[in-house]
């Protein structure tokens, strides 16, 4: 383009500006057309243009950085842009490499083992990247693979002893292991030099290995395989990836058992270990493993167990044994010539049982299908025995309370009995141990139910980690309270001390102190404790959250809001508590201890009214006093507060009547004990209610006739009314005979006007007391600093053995959420 064509253009500019010229820019200027000769014109002429604020020429819409010239105005950027370094790509990729493994390097000293893995996958690709360009391998990946194993394996020995990371920590860095092994396989020539001389790979330029290692390397490499190891690693370098077909891999290793040579034991137990592990996976993505799928895991694993105790003294399978660098390599054999294969027998048992239980979580609990699904119980419960008597023969003593192998199974098995009756139970160990030659070390086969129970406990309670030990006192405190035993059960749960630090445990243990505690209250009522069981009951049964406290479902907030960890913490429906049965007996024990306390209360003095606050039976009857019409009692509910009325009259024989009428009782083993003690209770408490009500009418009673009213030995009534004597409550004495109590009432007969006149005296007084406690904080005249010191004392004191005395039957406030900061932390 003409620059006559340019607006603007001025010639004494230009001139001025080829004036300034070099004579190299001008050799530089002749080499060019006399268009690009213009166009610098034109340029230099633009740049004082845009100098003065206004656009023009063709350049007008770019930027000045992309313009010529628009450098020159400032020194410095031209000054740096001369001080630029070109790197090579090798020096690129070089320091990309640093880079990753600096930040591999800070991230396994914080123990963020997520960010390990990102990095080291990172490094891989430029380590390709390398390889692809002709670069070789550099050694200062060498170096990294040797520290971050060195690292790794520091690691996961400090975790046997202390439990650091939590579980997303914990499965990355058992990822970082596999992937590392992987790599240090493929540079295996390098990194055993680097083992044996790391000083040669100080420097920066990658080692020329000779050609022969390189050729026996890959000689080894390339080794040929078994067919049979040959499609278990084609199997086993599948796993973990999109697109394949598990159901495929499955049938090819079913039909490779049947075709594998049956005197090649360690053939076999790698077939089995591959195929349980594929069938796993297979079902992974599904709510529960399908029932034929179950049944084959549960076939291949009994198989496994067979071939594993009918070759125990030449391979063992256990989680101490050692990894090998190929699938067909065998382990070496130990001193006493037993070679052990690294696998579990424990994680098989506990996901086989997982997957039992999710199944039944997921089946209608009111259907045929669920009850036909319970009994293959029997049959994973003797897998467990199984499983727990094999570990015990492969875990040599010292270790046994160390490890984690043997615990996990022994509660496994603990967890299946401990809520079952001791009949049931005996059935389960004899249907367990038919057709197994060898015995436990713990626990004898032919023990009974509750020497099973306390021989289980009492291992778990030995080992290292305690949380092994609270869960099998809590499970041991359900067993006793379900089968009877509530007087071992509560001295188990009070001197444990366990309640004090419970809500700091994960929410599967305080569930399961929830549980124990709502067992243990029913099993006081059982006994006849009735008092004890109301303090039990109490606030488990009001709080809002009585499903999601007992793991039986969730009240705050809908099932489809729960997540899927949620839900499967949550109990098989053949486990839970009734809960009508709960609502039902902590409302019988109220019955049984306000009515009497209502009755007292009611021509008592201001003292005893304030002993005698209670609330929530009193609320019940005065909600029936308001109802126009009150039909037959139907509700459980309806029934209790019908004999609660009938209670208030002394009628017993009603009251009896009407919560015997009550069909849930009979969920409780030993109905009839049960009602007959249920009957003397409300003849006791209807003869102490009849006396509170009616003392203020008779003068004297017979205890004959009591006798007879209330269906009692003689002996009884009288030691009845020795024990309301000594309390405030009634005053008066028997006669000479012990067959007439005589009332004695220091209380005149007052009007109506004279009980109010009383009542507001009592407010006036109470009134007077608020007054005084507010002239003694400082608003009036103030007390001696050490009268009040002892006063506070004294209140801190009471508080505080009050609250103890609470705190001991409080329930464990279940939140799941917190679990993975507990396990974090």
């Amino acid at each position: 383009m003409s620059r006559f064509f340019v607006s603007g253009y001025n010639s004494e500019s230009s001139s001025e500006e080829e004036d300034l010229l070099s004579s190299s820019e001008e050799e530089l200027l002749s080499e060019e057309s006399t268009d690009s000769e213009f166009g610098n014109d034109s340029d230099s002429d633009d740049s004082d243009s845009d100098s003065d604020g206004a656009p023009s020429g063709p350049s007008y819409f770019l930027k000045k950085s992309f313009m010529k010239g628009s450098g020159g105005d400032s020194d410095s950027d031209s000054e740096d842009e001369g001080r630029k370094v070109v790197k090579s790509a090798k020096e690129k990729l070089m320091d990309d490499i640093r880079d990753s493994i600096e930040a591999i390097n800070v991230a396994k000293r914080t123990n963020s083992w997520s960010t390990v893995v990102t990095e080291f996958d990172k490094l891989n690709r430029f380590l390709l990247k390398s390889s692809q360009q002709g670069f070789g391998t550099p050694n200062v990946y060498i170096k990294c693979l040797g520290g971050l194993d060195d690292y790794i394996n520091a690691t996961l020995e400090n975790e046997k002893s202390e439990k650091t990371l939590n579980a997303i920590e914990a499965r990355a860095i058992n990822t970082a292991r596999q992937r590392l092994k992987k790599q240090i396989k493929e540079n295996q020539v390098f990194y055993d030099l680097f083992r044996e001389q790391p000083e040669l790979f100080d420097t920066e330029e990658p080692l020329n290995l000779p050609s022969s290692t390189k050729q026996q390397d890959d000689e080894a490499n390339n080794r040929l395989l078994n067919p049979v190891f040959a499609t278990l690693k084609q199997i086993a370098e599948t796993r973990g990836k999109k697109n394949i077909d598990k159901y495929e891999q499955i049938q090819t290793l079913e039909e490779l058992l049947q075709s594998s040579n049956k005197n090649n034991t360690f053939e076999l137990i790698s077939i089995y270990q591959t195929l349980l592990s594929i069938r796993f996976d297979a079902s992974s993505n599904q709510a529960f493993m399908p029932l034929d799928l179950w049944k084959q895991q549960e076939s291949d694993l009994n198989a496994l167990l067979d071939l594993l105790e009918s070759k125990f003294k030449s391979y063992q399978f256990s989680e101490y044994g050692k990894t090998t660098d190929e699938i067909d390599i065998e382990p070496e054999a130990n001193a006493d010539g037993v070679k052990v294969i690294f696998g579990s027998i424990t994680s098989l048992v506990d996901r086989l049982d997982d997957e039992f239980t999710r199944s039944l979580q997921n089946t209608d609990p009111h259907s045929i299908e669920y009850v036909e699904r319970l009994k293959d119980e029997g049959i994973i419960y003797k897998l467990i025995v199984r499983g727990q008597t094999y570990v015990e023969r492969v875990t040599s003593e010292d270790v046994r309370t160390k490890t984690e192998q043997l615990p996990r199974v022994v509660l496994r098995r603990l967890e299946h009995v401990y809520y079952k009756p001791d009949q049931l139970i005996k059935a389960n160990e004899a249907e367990a141990w038919k057709g197994v030659d060898t015995d436990s070390s713990l626990v004898s086969k032919t023990a009974t139910p509750a020497e099973l129970i306390e021989g289980l406990c009492q291992y778990l309670s030995s080992h290292t980690n305690k949380i092994y030990g609270k869960h099998a006192l809590l499970l041991s405190i359900y067993y006793y309270a379900v089968n009877g035993n509530y007087a071992r059960a509560r001295d188990l749960f009070l001197n444990s001390q366990i309640y004090n630090g419970i809500n700091h445990f994960d929410s599967t243990l305080q569930v399961q102190y929830n549980r124990a505690l709502v067992q243990l209250g029913l099993s006081a009522f059982r006994s006849g404790a009735i008092e004890e069981s109301n303090r039990v009951l109490n606030e488990i049964v009001n709080s809002q959250r009585s499903k999601e406290l007992l793991g039986q479902g969730f009240n705050s907030k809908y099932p489809n809001q729960a997540t899927v960890v949620e839900k499967q913490k949550l109990l098989p429906f053949h486990q839970h508590i009734n809960l009508e049965l709960l609502e039902c007996v902590h409302m019988t024990c109220s019955l049984l201890l306000e009515i009497p306390a209502l009755a007292a209360s009611s021509n008592s003095t201001k003292e005893n009214k304030r002993k005698a606050n209670i609330k929530s039976f009193k609320s019940k009857l005065e909600f029936h006093d308001r109802q126009f019409f009150t039909g037959p009692p139907e509700s459980i509910k309806d029934h209790i507060v019908h004999a609660s009325i009938a209670l208030q009259k002394g009628d017993w024989s009603k009251a009896y009547n009407l919560l015997s009428s009550i069909k849930i009782w009979k969920l409780f083993p030993g109905t009839e004990e049960l009602l007959t003690m249920m009957k003397n209770q409300l003849q006791v408490e209807g003869l102490r209610t009849y006396i509170f009500t009616y003392r203020s009418i008779f003068t004297k009673l017979s205890i004959a006739k009591l006798s007879k009213v209330f269906d009692l030995p003689t002996e009884k009534v009288v030691e009845i009314l020795d024990a309301m004597l000594e309390g405030p409550e009634v005053s008066g004495a028997f006669d000479d005979n012990k067959t007439f109590i005589n009332f004695t009432s220091s209380e005149p007969q007052r009007s109506r006007l004279q009980e109010l006149a009383i009542v507001m005296n009592e407010k006036v007084g109470l009134l007077t007391e608020k007054n005084e406690k507010t002239s003694s904080n400082g608003f009036g005249k103030k007390q001696p600093a050490q009268q009040q010191q002892q006063q506070q004392q004294q209140q801190r004191e009471q508080k505080d053995s009050l609250q103890e005395e609470n705190n001991k039957f409080r329930y464990a406030n279940v939140n799941s959420n917190n679990d993975e900061f507990q396990a974090a932390a």
